[in-house]
């Protein structure tokens, strides 16, 4: 089930919201223990099986794992990672997975051994409330990536309040609406221009789509993201930040510590720092960086389209890692042209991210530089503005939403009467498109 889902917010969510507020605050995480299995549940009673396995066996190896210099704990430590890597290939592999989610277990599971052993987790956590950290139905489908201590004491004692609930919501109405009304729009956009066919698109149909499909990825993400913060909030249960205006970035680097703020720093933590960082020198810290971002790549998929998304990014992070780099955006004039430049690069790694299939993805690298002939002919530029035209109600806000002037006005208006009424209003927009045909899964659910 997802949150876009009409029966997650007519029933699921209602009926929880009402259990949650009438228990007690010692006795909630129960409540969202067993919210979290029917959760899973409604998408095959089978995940609840398969959930609970996988979870039991972690919990077991932690609570044997004494740290960091007791005898045996870094073979522990080193057996917990490979078996949950092996977990999740094994599912990529054989498709055998009922319940979406486990690559994000797979990260909270790596990370709390992790912790443990270098006794940065003091004591092992309580079943319920280990089952509430790895499992819990706000973060468990797409994130984002928490560390059990960020979040202990708000899973211990989840303080819920009247005026949390309408926050939490407000953001969640706002996720809601950058899903259904801008994100399936774009992918229908997308799904539109690409379906005659890579080789067919003119290089300005082909930049269109890359900015569709840019743009879907980003609202997708952004607007799950902000529904589980919301949720959060709602409950009393703390969820980091996930994205930070990454569109407003000047490099490469500083767009992806915007951009899954979570997962980045999972990998920085668990991976980088581990690995040496930058304090080895720069010919290491290259090697470091390409391995972080091999493993992204990977983990988003077994297709080659995602590990040579990571094998570039990588490049790309470590290019402007560089001395000579450094100094040629030292210049002021030079930085504030980089942004445009940077939102090109980052379009066409989407494009590499979003096509699968090796052949169309090349072709449409193509296309992209007026590399397919047929596609000057094949695609005018009567069809482009005909695409413009029929959906310039989403590509206007989608362009908008990017850029950091909406954040402003939120924080400084969403807690107004007259925002709530706007918010009811978008809200009222958004729940007539669903009634109106199901969305599409959020896209992180299917990593």
């Amino acid at each position: 089930m997802s949150f876009s889902d009409i029966n997650f917010i007519c029933i699921f969510l209602p009926v929880f919201m009402f259990i949650y507020m009438v228990t007690g605050t010692a006795h909630r995480k129960y409540v969202i223990a067993v919210s979290s299995l029917i959760f899973v549940a409604i998408g095959g009673i089978g995940g609840i099986f398969q959930m609970l396995s996988v979870l039991v066996v972690n919990y077991v190896l932690l609570m044997f794992q004494r740290g960091r210099g007791k005898k045996g704990s870094k073979i522990l430590l080193a057996a917990c990672i490979l078996m949950n890597l092996l977990f999740l290939v094994l599912s990529r592999i054989s498709h055998i997975l009922v319940f979406s989610g486990l690559s994000f277990m797979v990260f909270r599971f790596i990370s709390i051994h992790i912790d443990r052993y270098r006794k940065d987790l003091k004591k092992c956590p309580g079943f319920v409330e280990y089952m509430c950290y790895v499992s819990m139905f706000i973060t468990l489908s797409a994130g984002p990536v928490t560390r059990y201590n960020d979040i202990e004491k708000s899973i211990k004692i989840p303080k819920v309040r009247l005026s949390g609930i309408d926050r939490g919501f407000r953001l969640f109405t706002a996720g809601l609406a950058f899903k259904v009304l801008l994100a399936e729009n774009l992918d229908i956009l997308w799904s539109q221009i690409i379906s005659p066919g890579a080789e067919t698109l003119s290089v300005p149909m082909s930049w269109l789509g890359a900015f569709a499909a840019s743009a879907w990825i980003y609202y997708d993400f952004l607007g799950y993201s902000l529904m589980a913060i919301g949720l959060g909030i709602m409950t009393g249960i703390s969820v980091p930040e996930n994205f930070n205006e990454p569109y407003s970035s000047g490099s490469i680097s500083e767009f992806y510590r915007r951009w899954h703020i979570t997962l980045g720093r999972w990998f920085r933590d668990y991976v980088y720092i581990p690995l040496g960082g930058s304090r080895l020198g720069p010919a290491r810290s290259v090697v470091n960086i390409m391995i972080v971002w091999i493993l992204t790549g990977v983990w988003h998929g077994g297709s080659p389209n995602y590990l040579i998304w990571g094998v570039i990014l990588g490049l790309l992070v470590a290019v402007e890692k560089m001395p000579f780099y450094k100094k040629m955006v030292s210049n002021d004039r030079v930085r504030i042209f980089m942004h445009i430049p940077v939102l090109l690069i980052i379009a066409v790694t989407w494009c590499i991210f979003k096509n699968e299939d090796t052949a169309t993805m090349i072709s449409y690298l193509m296309s992209l530089f007026g590399l397919n002939p047929a596609g000057q002919v094949l695609s005018t530029w009567q069809q482009f503005f005909r695409f413009i035209g029929d959906y310039l109600p989403v590509l206007i806000p989608g362009v908008i939403f990017m850029t950091p002037f909406p954040r402003k006005v939120w924080d400084k208006y969403s807690d107004s009467p007259a925002f709530a009424v706007l918010l009811i209003i978008l809200f009222w927009f958004t729940f007539v498109r669903l009634k109106a045909g199901n969305t599409s899964d959020f896209l992180y659910m299917q990593f």
